[in-house]
């Protein structure tokens, strides 16, 4: 856990990144982390995430049982 991230920012993080692919991935890191995951519950920030984690997706190009 980076003492300088709160579970949101990190949560961010790892969407924006490719790090996490869905939110279940989102929670288990955190909870592996050592954050809280009640801070990433509520809708309006799941929908971010998720849009985040779409588009980075979209960066990386198809995965292998997508080809």
């Amino acid at each position: 856990m980076d003492p300088n991230l709160t579970a949101i920012e990190r949560a961010f993080q790892a969407a924006k990144s490719g790090e996490a692919a869905s939110m279940d991935d989102i929670l288990r890191l955190l909870k592996r982390e050592g954050y809280q995951v009640q801070y990433v519950a509520g809708l309006s920030i799941r929908r971010q995430l998720r849009g985040l984690m779409k588009g980075a997706k979209s960066l990386r190009g198809p995965g292998p049982s997508e080809t």
